[in-house]
């Protein structure tokens, strides 16, 4: 309303309109008019199409010009729209002119019009206020429709935060959290106003702090930090293995944060520490089968040696020996008996 009411109160005669421009439908809707009457508003309520000969703010609009209109009741641009005219005469609107708002990048964003109780041309300070009224009504939206994109942004990362599995938190530089999300806030038991209170400090073990911290300064000094492991102490003291990545936040070079984004790898340590243990028991086992087997081939090596010493024993003695089985058979002699006998051992 201040933008219109800067015509407005430079001239008396004239009463002014924004109307922002929807590109999805190419249509023209009323932003602020306060004092338009009301009859003539309702009119647009479905919105003003964006053509040729479409009045004097739909014409401007496609044209991306400015339009004047001495004489409403009279010019082509509004013969299609006889019921607009007529009201428009009935409340004393005989002139109007439009001029688009367009954006930085030439982009249509709307028009302002100003209607005129008088016909005729604008005087030169009546299309300056209005040129002026366009470019800060420009800059308004402009300004406008960032803060709402910011705005939408924020919200989806939000909820892209709060839906996430991940432990996601965003410290300040002196430790204090600036945000936590809600599965940081289940995993670690505190609500939403215990953390207020928390500094990141209280929530790990003291040998893990002198390290974590320093990490903190490494990333307030524009680095990065990536699959770090530490643990966090939850409100009850149970103790949570994560891993995860951190980066600084900065606002116009100054740093102000560090958001980190963290992953519960407990269920994984644990698993880590039964295969170690696994691992150790198998090597203790392997260890052992290695010295019975050295132990079994010694004794191997130790009977081999018992053998061949028995065998030169059996074949040394004075006396003829021979080995007889159960049924009678002579299954070996020493060489003192194939002597004494006087025939080969083969035999």
């Amino acid at each position: 309303d201040a933008i219109v009411r800067l015509g407005e109160d430079n001239d008396p005669s004239i009463k002014g309109s924004v109307l922002l421009f929807d590109s999805s439908k190419e249509l023209l809707f009323q932003a602020s008019a306060p004092s338009l009457p009301d009859d003539y508003q309702e009119l647009f309520a479905n919105g003003i199409p964006t053509r040729p000969k479409a009045g004097s703010c739909g014409t401007a609009a496609y044209r991306k010009e400015r339009v004047i209109i001495t004489d409403i009741a009279n010019n082509p641009l509004f013969k299609p729209f006889e019921e607009v005219v007529k009201r428009a005469v009935n409340n004393g609107l005989l002139a109007v002119w439009s001029q688009p708002i367009i954006s930085s990048d030439g982009e249509l964003l709307g028009t302002i019009a100003n209607y005129s109780n008088k016909l005729g041309e604008p005087s030169a300070d009546n299309l300056m206020v209005l040129e002026w009224s366009a470019r800060i009504a420009a800059i308004a939206i402009e300004r406008k429709q960032a803060e709402e994109a910011l705005r939408q942004s924020e919200e989806q990362y939000r909820n892209l935060f709060e839906n996430a599995n991940d432990l996601i938190q965003a410290v300040k530089p002196d430790g204090h959290f600036l945000y936590v999300n809600t599965a940081w806030r289940k995993a670690l038991g505190y609500s939403a106003k215990d953390v207020k209170n928390l500094k990141v400090t209280n929530i790990l073990p003291e040998n893990q702090i002198a390290r974590i911290m320093k990490a903190l300064q490494g990333l307030a000094n524009g680095g990065t930090v990536k699959n770090i492991e530490t643990t966090f102490i939850s409100k009850y003291g149970k103790e949570i293995d994560v891993e995860g990545n951190g980066r600084g936040i900065f606002q116009d070079g100054e740093f102000i944060g560090a958001i980190g984004i963290f992953r519960d790898i407990t269920e994984r340590k644990r698993m880590e520490e039964q295969l170690r243990e696994e691992r150790e028991q198998l090597d203790a086992q392997n260890e052992e089968l290695r010295t019975i087997n050295e132990e079994l081939q010694a004794t191997e090596e130790e009977l081999q040696h018992s053998q061949e010493r028995l065998e030169r024993m059996f074949e040394s003695v004075t006396d003829g020996i021979s080995v007889i089985n159960l049924n009678g058979v002579i299954t070996k002699v020493n060489q003192r008996t194939v002597e004494i006998h006087g025939f080969a051992s083969e035999d």
